[in-house]
This record gives C-alpha cells, structure tokens and sequence, in this order.
C-alpha cells in the first residue's frame, strides 16, 4: 500500500469527477511575485502524511513577504526531512471545516466516515461512521447526527446541505475502487454559497 502525495491525490479524484479547490505549484520563490489576491494558504505535496503536525502548512497569508518567508520554511522542511516535494498555493476559503472519508474496516469492510474537520477533528470527536453501500437518505441522517450539522441553520445561515450531500455521495462511488484503501479529505470546506476540497490523503493498494 502507498500513500498518496497531495497533487497525486487531487489528480486521483479528478479523475473520479470530483472537483478540488484550484492549487498551483510554486517552482521557485519568484512565483510568489504572480500572487496578489490575499488570503493565502501554503503547503508541502510529499510524503509527509501529517501536514500540520509537521509545520507543512502556512495559512493566513497577507503579503507577499509573508508568503516568500512561508515558502522558504516549506523548502527547509524538504531539505530537513531529506524528501522531495512541490510547494503548493491555495486562495484561503473560510467557512465550516468538514471531514468526509473512506475506512476499510478490516472485519466490515469499507465504511463512509463524516464529522467535524481540521485541527479540530481529534478535539471534538464529532464523527459518524456508516457501512459501505449507503442510500442517499442514510448520507442524510448520517450528516445531521453530528454535532458540526446544528451550525447548518444556525446565527441566520444557510449553508447548502445538498452540496455536502452530493460530494458525500460521489466519495462513497469512489469506495467502489478495489485499490482504495483510504481516503481523507481533511478539510472540506463548506461556506454558504460552495463547497471545497482542500487536502486530501488517499491510500492505494500497489
């Protein structure tokens, strides 16, 4: 089994119809000179698993001097870890930060997790597991039984629930994949107008 880097992972569920949010790679600190439209966010495609874990992340991003400085510390960590790896830029998205992922239960099989993502998704344990296939009313129920989902309609917002739904769907076809043994898109975020994919980690059987 192997993991995934980030850009082969995005390529991965490209292939499957499913839409990321638009990275570029950045070759060298000059690139940074095209970028002007703050915020932004930086991170490593390597072998790294554990991005925030390891500093491979940048967010927040104002000025470009910020955004060389961020890119310098990625190369570092290249460096540092003695692994190859591309920089990667992001327009930073602000709104819910979700989990969507595939499990393969060695006893059940493949599972459909859902739940609260980002930096907080070990804090609040806020995640909900159903078994491989799944009807489009269980994804439902599944996503209204977290705790993230009272912040759906909550303060007058309307976030569009039908679009998590949809990728939540498209991410359970994906399990179908005989070679996919796990995938985590960590965070998904949800705002009130769209949804976007900005990490994603997939396991593939060799």
């Amino acid at each position: 089994m192997v993991w995934l880097n980030l850009e082969d992972s995005f390529k991965y569920i490209k292939r499957k119809k499913i839409i990321y949010l638009e990275s570029k790679i950045l070759s060298s600190k000059k690139d940074v000179e095209k970028f002007s439209d703050f915020p932004y966010v930086l991170k490593l495609s390597s072998s790294l698993v554990h991005k925030t874990e390891s500093k491979a992340v940048y967010t927040d991003i104002y000025s470009k001097e910020a955004l060389g400085d961020a890119f310098d510390n990625l190369q570092a960590i290249l460096k540092k870890e003695k692994i190859k790896g591309k920089v990667i830029i992001q327009k930073q998205v602000k709104g819910l930060e979700l989990l969507i992922g595939i499990n393969n239960d060695t006893q059940f099989g493949k599972v459909i997790v859902f739940g609260q993502g980002g930096v907080y998704t070990e804090i609040q344990n806020d995640t909900a597991i159903r078994l491989l296939p799944i009807t489009k009313k269980e994804i439902e129920v599944m996503v209204y039984s977290t705790k993230v989902s009272k912040y759906f309609s909550a303060r007058g917002k309307n976030y569009p629930v039908s679009k998590l739904t949809s990728l939540i769907e498209k991410v359970c076809e994906i399990a179908k994949d005989k070679r996919l043994q796990e995938l985590d898109l960590n965070p998904v975020i949800l705002t009130e107008k769209e949804i976007y994919i900005v990490d994603a980690r997939i396991n593939l059987k060799k």
